[in-house]
């Protein structure tokens, strides 16, 4: 299959992607220039990088091991590329580079299957699809790599190739403890639409997604983590406190059926499809695929799965345009070629409405700063030494995240890990208040952070007391307004 995306008949399609690159790498390094990743991820995973090429796992930021977090065992095999080239916008560009390459199998498969013109709409609707932009402008997670091994599984499953189905599964099973799932329901759409081969399509992808699911949560990511088991069911106590009560609970839905149909769940749906939605459900059984992992996304309590505004998206919208180009199969067949070019061009301008709706929300995520003191902002960073420990707010963490010592500001105030009540909330936890060690010697606080912001308007009280506690150890060095450098006495 990859051999065949550079083909000459393939190369509008090629020369779309290679813009969407050029224009996405652009968009991100210019956040990344200005302290737009107010967040976790990209700086979490560029400590982690960062410690593994020094022969360590152990993460500061959130205080647990690389893979206590989730079983993110794709990362070893990008280190080479991280030895050349250690920064974070080395995991930003690799992540754009892997939707365009998803981008452009897309178009190869619309390619195949219905004409050159639909393959361009459809590649070019998957570049500007809300949940895919804001997968693009949202921090970074290895989950991002997940389109062109789910795209490659379902294109080896269709074609009935048994080695390259099972190369994609496995390399998919190294990005996350949730792709084994995805991996686990190919074996049940083979039981009940595959005709060739259905003992394999049905045991092998059954088997291996049930085992290597089971050792991730069950055995791998404890064993990392120092816990009986995986922190993130959390997210599902509402179910059970453990996983097997909340796996008995699925097993009856009167205990979950009012928590799955919501109108935020509602509003998720709408979201994430768009005008796609009647597309996608013509051809629904592509979409058993990511069932389970849409499920686990509307039962969560954990507020972002149910918005498209972060990662989670990138593993979905894979089956959406899957599900879509088998549609537009079905269509083509049933109508005039002049009717169903009509229908593709109410499809694209439908698709472009969709994304304009959301236009307000992808520009603040691009640039939220607009005070102009990105040139003070990096000042203040460049003022730090390299190996200094330090406590940051959110949009300074990327930036600072090539040390073995950092720490987010956020933990200094935030209930979730200051509160003892509410320890037991966060999935990264110690299960102690946090506390700074003597390590840090640096802190650089913007007191506009919106996070702080939040926490005082919730509890002003609590807040205020908690941030004068700890800069009782330190003393400004350099302040810019809202920003300020400190240093410790």
């Amino acid at each position: 299959m990859f051999r065949s995306l550079l083909s000459a008949q393939y190369r509008p399609g090629l020369y779309l992607c290679s813009l969407a690159f050029f224009i996405y790498a652009a968009v991100l390094v210019y956040k990344y220039m200005h302290f737009g990743y107010c967040d976790w991820d990209l700086a979490s995973f560029n400590q982690a990088m960062w410690s593994m090429r020094h022969g360590s796992i152990y993460m500061s930021l959130p205080g647990i091991n690389f893979m206590g977090d989730h079983s993110h065992l794709i990362s070893f095999l990008f280190l080479p590329l991280y030895f050349l080239a250690p920064h974070p916008l080395t995991l930003l560009i690799s992540k754009v580079l892997f939707f365009v390459l998803s981008a452009l199998m897309l178009y190869v498969m619309a390619h195949n299957r219905i004409n050159a013109r639909a393959a361009g709409v459809l590649t070019f609707l998957y570049i500007i699809f809300p949940a895919n932009i804001f997968g693009m402008l949202y921090q970074y997670n290895v989950e991002n790599y997940a389109p062109v091994f789910l795209l490659a599984m379902w294109h080896y499953y269709e074609k009935g190739s048994r080695a390259g189905f099972l190369w994609s599964a496995l390399l998919a099973c190294l990005i996350k403890e949730n792709m084994p799932l995805v991996v686990f329901m190919f074996g049940i759409h083979a039981l009940f639409f595959k005709k060739e081969d259905k003992g394999f399509w049905t045991l092998v992808p059954m088997v291996l997604g049930a085992g290597t699911f089971l050792f991730l949560t069950g055995a791998l990511i404890p064993y990392f983590r120092g816990s009986h088991q995986h922190t993130f069911w959390v997210r599902y106590h509402q179910l059970g406190n453990t996983p097997g009560e909340v796996m008995a609970a699925l097993v009856n839905p009167a205990v979950w059926w009012k928590q799955l149909v919501t109108p935020l769940n509602a509003r998720y749906v709408l979201d994430l499809f768009g005008p796609l939605l009647p597309l996608a459900l013509l051809s629904a059984d592509a979409l058993l695929m990511i069932l389970p992992i849409v499920l686990y996304h509307l039962l969560s309590l954990h507020g972002p799965e149910h918005t498209i505004f972060y990662h989670y998206g990138w593993t979905l919208t894979p089956f959406i345009f899957i599900a879509v180009v088998n549609s537009l199969v079905k269509i083509r067949d049933r109508i005039t070629p002049v009717r169903f070019q009509w229908f593709l061009s109410a499809i694209l301008v439908l698709g472009i409405i969709h994304t304009a709706a959301f236009y307000r929300h992808i520009y603040s995520r691009i640039d939220y700063h607009h005070d102009g003191k990105m040139a003070k902002r990096w000042e203040m960073v460049r003022l730090i030494p390299p190996q200094a420990g330090v406590v940051a707010s959110f949009d300074f963490l990327a930036e600072l995240s090539s040390r073995p010592s950092l720490y987010a500001f956020y933990k200094v105030y935030s209930p979730l890990y200051q509160d003892p009540r509410q320890l037991h909330l966060s999935e990264i936890s110690s299960g102690k208040p946090f506390t700074a060690g003597k390590d840090v010697t640096y802190v650089l606080i913007d007191f506009k952070d919106p996070w702080l912001i939040q926490a005082m308007e919730e509890d002003p009280q609590a807040t205020a007391q908690r941030v004068k506690k700890f800069l009782g150890d330190f003393t400004p060095v350099k302040q810019e307004g809202s920003i300020i450098l400190y240093r410790r006495r």
